[in-house]
């Protein structure tokens, strides 16, 4: 090969090439957008069973907002199984983002840090969540607690049998 031609090629392959690249949004870019209730356990998940992986979903006022949303918590460092966005609103007007995470112990306090998180785009909200039982509560690590199961054998029970469950699992530590 003619060594000038070999430095052109050389030359074409190695060319650094400038993107503008915006993986994160910028405090506040949310503000007024991500509606301050959150559903959890209330859809059925995309990627394994229902006593495996929980769903979270957020509601945005747009389509943007919830593509946003939906790519800042796609490279979240929380753990996240898979994020998904809604094509088209619901009743409301509304845009659903869909998280779907673990079933483990823990699971209480990764929500409340995957809201950490989003409040760096959202600025602080008064947050709510929506469990099973269709009540609104406030979303605390008690409240999560008390009302989002976090073993999939628990939650693999029907309901009347989850009480006898969790006093026969504590006998077995004594």
């Amino acid at each position: 090969m003619v060594p000038s031609l070999q430095l052109h090629l050389l030359h074409r392959s190695y060319q650094v090439k400038k993107y503008k690249l915006n993986e994160s949004l910028r405090e506040g870019d949310l503000r007024d957008t991500i509606a301050p209730l959150i559903e959890i356990d209330r859809f059925k998940p995309k990627l394994g069973t229902e006593s495996d992986t929980v769903v979270v979903a957020f509601k945005a006022n747009s389509v943007a907002a919830a593509t946003d949303l939906g790519a800042y918590l796609e490279w979240s460092a929380a753990g996240i199984e898979d994020v998904e966005v809604s094509d088209a609103s619901d009743k409301d007007g509304k845009f659903h983002v869909y998280i779907e995470l673990k079933r483990l112990p823990g699971l209480c306090q990764k929500i409340l840090d995957i809201i950490e998180d989003i409040e760096h785009a959202t600025d602080s909200q008064q947050w709510k969540f929506v469990g099973m039982d269709g009540q609104r509560n406030d979303l605390t690590l008690g409240q999560l607690n008390a009302k989002i199961i976090q073993d999939a054998k628990l939650y693999a029970l029907p309901a009347e049998s989850r009480e006898w469950y969790m006093r026969m699992k504590n006998l077995t530590k004594y």
